[in-house]
């Protein structure tokens, strides 16, 4: 959908009403840039936002690349980060026992603040495309692997690719930035993964997962706070059939982005530490993460395709070790937009 100029100015000025910016030099940006997207907004202000710092910077709201990956724009901006006191003790009532540290680490909810747009995957990346990258599709549900019975008859490359550890992601973010000769974000030699000064594709941080997660909202889920709600915008325990399904097929939130939720379980770049938002409490966190390390867990959003709602809340976080591989692990990946200002020249 593409709003016209005088909706996108309509929007933002709603959105300026409900969330006003009093220095308009914000985060450093010149003064004829758009507002900042400060939650909670709708899917028309969310779709408004996207259009005027596309615009701005001029770049698309969507950007396809070569092996015909699919991104969306998310301006930059501020949104609550975790889950009160009183989600915490609700989500306690209605998960495992073994998930209470998890869910304690989504306290104490804090402000992030995104000083840069960025490009995320539209869907977790697929089986197709990982394999066109890597050579290889390890997927348990694909034709040759240990699940294909449960996904006979079905095409599954535009299944999401699982099987994968937290490092052979990595190492798909740099074998692709290198096809499209862009500079690395990462190196890979054996089970150790190096950051690099690149702009080449990565992981997407916490912050910016949960950020593109809700899109704005502030609910359980960004389709609402019901277990219901969670029905039609992605695969989980009640509605999966115990199998991963092809990317895009539902809902998509107000970013425009597939399967935030569910379907599989999305690794991210930072360093599993339950105690992390603690220490982003006192002040406004801007660009937070917690920089991995060798054999460090790592962190795992959303749920998937077994899971219970409770554990595929927008605030749901676990953790995992990189080396790690599970039918129901997958990755979506983020670019710069300077490197897709590279990438259009």
């Amino acid at each position: 959908m593409v709003l016209g100029a005088d909706a996108v100015k309509q929007a933002l000025k709603q959105q300026q009403t409900l969330a006003p910016v009093p220095n308009r030099t914000w985060q450093g940006w010149p003064d004829d840039a758009p507002p900042p997207a400060i939650a909670p907004f709708d899917a028309k202000q969310a779709k408004a936002h996207q259009q005027a710092w596309a615009k701005y910077l001029d770049l698309p709201v969507e950007y396809e690349n070569d092996i015909g990956m699919k991104f969306r724009l998310m301006p930059p901006g501020e949104f609550m980060m975790g889950s009160t006191p009183e989600q915490i003790q609700t989500a306690l009532t209605r998960s495992r026992p073994n998930w209470q540290e998890q869910i304690q680490s989504e306290g104490p909810q804090h402000k992030v603040i995104h000083t840069q747009p960025v490009y995320v995957g539209v869907t977790e990346v697929t089986q197709t495309q990982y394999e066109q990258v890597m050579g290889i599709n390890p997927s348990h549900f694909s034709a040759t692997g240990e699940g294909k019975d449960v996904v006979a008859g079905l095409e599954t490359g535009n299944h999401p690719v699982e099987m994968v550890s937290w490092n052979d992601a990595a190492e798909f973010c740099a074998k692709l930035s290198q096809r499209e000769q862009l500079k690395p974000f990462y190196s890979r030699s054996g089970e150790t993964v190096t950051p690099l000064e690149g702009t080449g594709y990565r992981l997407p941080t916490e912050a910016e997962w949960e950020s593109a997660c809700r899109a704005g909202t502030t609910t359980r889920f960004w389709s609402g706070d019901e277990d219901q709600d969670l029905n039609q915008v992605g695969w989980f325990g009640d509605n999966s059939g115990e199998r991963t399904h092809a990317v895009g097929e539902l809902i998509v939130n107000p970013f425009g982005l597939s399967d935030v939720h569910v379907n599989v379980a999305e690794m991210v770049q930072d360093s599993w530490d339950p105690g992390f938002y603690g220490t982003l409490a006192e002040h406004a966190a801007v660009a937070p993460s917690n920089p991995f390390a060798a054999g460090s867990q790592r962190v795992l959003r959303g749920g998937y395709w077994f899971y219970a709602p409770s554990t595929c809340r927008s605030s749901f976080r676990h953790s995992f070790h990189p080396g790690s591989r599970r039918n129901f692990f997958g990755f979506r990946v983020v670019l710069v937009a300077d490197a897709v200002k590279q990438a259009l020249k």
